[in-house]
Order: C-alpha cells, then sequence, then structure tokens
C-alpha cells in the first residue's frame, strides 16, 4: 500500500499491506501532497502537491520522478485524483470541477465538468482499473481480520485492539481490562465502562445500552450512578469527584485528565 503525509516534512510512503516494512520513499520538493494514485498497469504512482501546484510520478520505489504538469493556472489546487487508460482525472478546488489530462505528457488538459460544490475524492469505476486476482484471505477463516504480506501473497489472522489470538491461529479472544466492557456484533472491540449507560451506542450490538436505567441525561453526558446527576464529558476523570457517589471516577485510568 501507498499513502502520504501530511507532517511538518511530508513524505510519501509505501509498506506491506499489514503495516510491516513501512518505507519513505519521496520526501523532497514534497508540502501538500494532497493526493495519491498507482498506475498498476505501468507500474507507476502518481501524486498531486496542492502547494506546489504540480502533479509528479514515480516509479513504485520512489525513483525516476518526473513532473507531469507545474502550472498554478492548470492545477491550482488539486483534492482527488484516479487514472484510468492513457488519462489522469482530477478534482480542483479553484476550478470547482473535474478536469482531465494525458498521463505522460500532461498535454490536454480538458475541464469535464464543474461544479457547484468543492468536489472531494474522484474514483474511476471500470474492470480494467479492478482486475480480478486472488486472495489469500478468502480461505483463511479468520474471525477478525486477514492481513497480508509477502506482497500480498500470503495472508494471516490477527485480533483487533483488546483481543488476542487463539491457539488454532483464526479466533480472538477478548482481554479487555476489569474498567472495560467487551462489544461484539460486527466491531468486537473492548471500550471503558465510563461509556455504559451514556444515551450512544459505542457497541454494533448496542451492549453497552443495555439493562440501563431510565435516561434522565442528554445523550453523550455522564448520569451520576445514583441518578441525580448529569456531567458533560470534559468533567469525568478529571481527579475530582463531581457526583455525589463518585461514579465519574470509577472506571478512570490512573491520571486520566480530559
Amino acid at each position: 500500500m501507498y499513502g502520504t503525509d501530511w507532517s511538518s516534512n511530508a513524505f510519501i510512503f509505501k509498506a506491506a499491506m499489514d503495516g510491516s516494512h513501512f518505507e519513505k520513499i519521496v520526501t523532497e520538493n514534497i508540502v501538500w501532497p494532497n493526493t495519491l494514485v498507482i498506475d498498476q498497469y505501468a507500474n507507476r504512482i502518481y501524486w498531486a502537491d496542492a502547494f506546489l501546484d504540480k502533479i509528479e510520478s514515480c516509479d513504485l520505489d520512489g525513483k525516476n520522478r518526473r513532473t507531469i504538469i507545474s502550472d498554478p493556472d492548470a492545477v491550482p489546487h488539486v483534492f482527488g485524483m484516479t487514472i484510468a487508460d492513457n488519462f489522469l482525472y482530477w478534482t480542483d478546488w479553484t476550478y470547482r470541477g473535474i478536469l482531465r489530462a494525458n498521463k505522460i505528457t500532461g498535454k490536454n488538459i480538458t475541464v469535464l465538468a464543474q461544479t457547484a460544490l468543492l468536489p472531494y475524492g474522484i474514483k474511476a469505476f471500470h474492470q480494467s482499473v479492478q482486475p480480478d486476482s486472488e486472495n489469500p484471505c478468502s480461505t483463511m477463516e479468520c474471525s477478525q481480520l486477514c492481513l497480508l504480506t509477502n506482497n500480498s501473497k500470503v495472508g494471516y489472522c490477527t485480533c483487533g485492539e483488546g483481543f488476542e489470538l487463539g491457539s488454532d491461529g483464526k479466533s480472538c479472544k477478548s482481554n479487555c481490562g476489569k474498567n472495560e466492557i467487551y462489544c461484539g456484533g460486527s466491531d468486537p472491540k473492548c471500550i471503558s465502562k465510563k461509556y455504559l449507560c451514556d444515551g450512544i451506542n459505542h457497541c454494533a450490538d448496542q451492549g453497552d445500552e443495555k439493562d440501563c436505567p431510565p435516561r434522565i441525561c442528554l445523550p453523550g453526558q455522564f448520569q451520576c450512578h445514583d441518578n441525580k446527576k448529569c456531567l458533560d464529558s470534559m468533567k469525568i476523570c478529571n481527579g475530582n469527584n463531581e457526583c455525589d457517589d463518585s461514579s465519574d471516577e470509577k472506571y478512570c485510568e490512573k491520571n486520566l485528565i480530559w
């Protein structure tokens, strides 16, 4: 996988699909890399820099870098970009539209459409840009996550935060802490007990809102366990007993300040 980072020292990176082998491949002359797209047939990546007003390209290792378009009048503020056949397609906030140009020469820039609002992402949907491929995870029977490695040729099972992999290498077992509850359903996870019965479903199976006392507080507010007071979230775990029964400090991590 490939991505961009807008940090104080912007960069483009590549990594295996499980996050391993992380490597910065473009680190110089880059400021606002708003968007990135992969040309899987030419084995190149393209990105747009909204500060430098450029669209550039390099190979999959960051080498053989080329400028495709460098013109503040042509690409004043690119936001999203995609690729299909021999063309780059992108959205631009200054033009408030969708534009196209030759992916190799950058020539024949054409405004295809204009929008009333700021255009954001753009994707090309066609079989040629979504070719069929074998997925090693399709036969893994992982209970939560299957990640790819070794150039996406090998898959392995793993678990989300708050879970550990079972001895069978497929199932996940909860290791939620004493101050957490287990959320089941389509998005299994551990959440703090301070979110119990706060009027908002944090669990996919709504387990955090079952068997709750009648709500007297607004959704998102903490309801003291004696049902006598409502607290804003900023007052939970602040080191002070805001509730008469001290329930607002009951499930807090040590020295946690909101």
